[in-house]
């Protein structure tokens, strides 16, 4: 409703963006379903900056480029390292280390 009502017009597609580690994507698909969304992707943080990175930069690159990416979340400090050619977004691995744990 709040979307609807900032845009004044219906949603009915969306795209919906979970955390680097989320790994419950059937039932983000169930609640679409059951609030009348056609979810028509669904993504990850890390890979969603790399498509924000790649669409502002696009106008001046030129080539492979290798983006490194830091999410400095809440609980979790994740860091993703995608590559962006021709407007493919590939990321490569993504690094979760949890906030207050130390190696030493």
């Amino acid at each position: 409703e709040i979307v609807e009502a900032y845009l004044g017009r219906t949603v009915k597609n969306t795209v919906v963006i979970v955390p680097a580690y989320f790994n419950d994507s059937q039932e983000i698909k169930d609640v679409g379903i059951i609030v009348r969304l056609n979810i028509i992707r669904i993504t990850n943080e890390p890979t969603t900056t790399a498509i924000a990175y790649g669409l502002h930069k696009k106008a001046t690159s030129v080539g492979e480029k290798n983006v490194l990416i830091f999410d400095l979340g809440v609980g979790t400090f994740d860091v993703s390292l995608s590559t962006i050619e021709e407007g493919i977004f590939e990321v490569k691995t993504t690094v979760m280390i949890l906030k207050g744990i130390s190696a030493n």
